[in-house]
């Protein structure tokens, strides 16, 4: 039992813990699946530096000596910090050993601006899902609008199933039990839905998923890969590929807009559910600058307006207090 580390209730008597308890192993829930394979795929490329090693003090200056060769490699910086993190995973002695080798990730790291992924805009996000609707793709729209509102983590956008929502036409909750935070934490977090158009397509994704009798299974039902092809596709067709938005780019576009809309910084990093602060800032800010250099030709702007236009009459008429006549798009799921 590895990553998808499921919580269990604490017992008072000590028979109701050993059932509890059984078949569980603490070190294999410790990490998640997917963090073992990053740590397995980064310690496998060190591997080599490591069967050189014969005292305590050459570990240290081996590995340093292998960050420096990533380094003019061209290697990217996050590999370097799962090779570190992934050799302490596995061999938990060489914490505290490998001071050179932190302190030289630690430069990498300050002077080096990371890649990361633009942030996506409102427009942008609204066309994106009117665009899925459109071409029957419902359940697609939905999880665009939601990552976008609720500041969703991609691996936590795709696991999200039915029986995760409590909405009616006003208001929704959505549970987020594996949730990074959430799990390092033991707890189950949600984030509320009060964006008119967000709630209403999430509302025809559930009846539609719950109809087919799938409330306990995720909305998104392909793989993790074929929703990044969806969205680099549906990118394609909005003539933005330029732009570089990656699936992320849901969660750093939301935590902007959300950042324009009321300019209150602890309550967007308390909705995007943020541990560091400091870091949260940076991010934030760092995506409000990154706004004015995401230029659209004058096809993209045409088809941006023309998609996100579908929901003009819902916006307009819950602005007005009332809702909208329902429109017979035909989508099923």
């Amino acid at each position: 039992m590895t990553a998808e580390r499921k919580m269990w209730p604490g017992h008072a008597s000590q028979a109701e813990r050993r059932r509890a308890r059984l078949d569980i192993v603490l070190g294999d829930i410790g990490i998640t699946s997917a963090t073992l394979e990053r740590y397995f795929f980064a310690v496998s490329r060190l591997a080599p530096v490591l069967e050189q090693v014969n005292t305590e003090l050459e570990l240290d200056e081996f590995i340093a000596e292998w960050i420096q060769e990533q380094f003019e490699d061209g290697c990217p910086l996050h590999l370097v910090a799962d090779a570190l993190s992934g050799l302490h995973h596995f061999e938990p002695y060489t914490k505290k050993k490998l001071t050179q080798s932190w302190r030289l990730y630690s430069i990498w790291r300050r002077y080096e601006v990371p890649c990361r992924a633009p942030p996506l805009t409102k427009d942008i996000v609204l066309a994106m899902a009117g665009f899925s609707i459109t071409h029957s793709e419902l359940t697609m729209g939905a999880l665009l609008l939601l990552g976008f509102h609720c500041l969703m983590r991609t691996g936590e956008l795709l696991q999200i199933r039915p029986c995760d929502f409590i909405c009616d036409n006003k208001v929704g909750l959505v549970s987020i039990p594996s949730s990074k935070s959430g799990v390092r934490h033991n707890v189950w977090e949600s984030v509320t839905i009060r964006d008119p158009i967000t709630l209403e397509t999430v509302l025809a994704m559930l009846e539609v998923r719950r109809a087919q009798g799938f409330e306990n299974t995720p909305c998104w039902d392909r793989s993790g890969s074929a929703f990044r092809e969806q969205f680099r596709r549906i990118l394609e067709e909005l003539e933005l590929t330029h732009l570089n938005f990656r699936p992320y780019s849901l969660r750093r576009g939301g935590a902007t807009f959300e950042m324009q809309t009321h300019g209150l910084m602890e309550r967007t990093l308390i909705r995007g559910r943020w541990k560091n602060s400091n870091v949260a800032r940076i991010y934030i800010s760092d995506g409000l600058s990154m706004l004015p250099r995401l230029q659209m030709t004058m096809s993209s702007k045409f088809k941006v307006a023309r998609f996100s236009s579908i929901f003009a009459n819902e916006h307009h008429a819950y602005a007005a207090g009332r809702r909208g006549k329902k429109r017979k798009t035909g989508v099923r799921g």
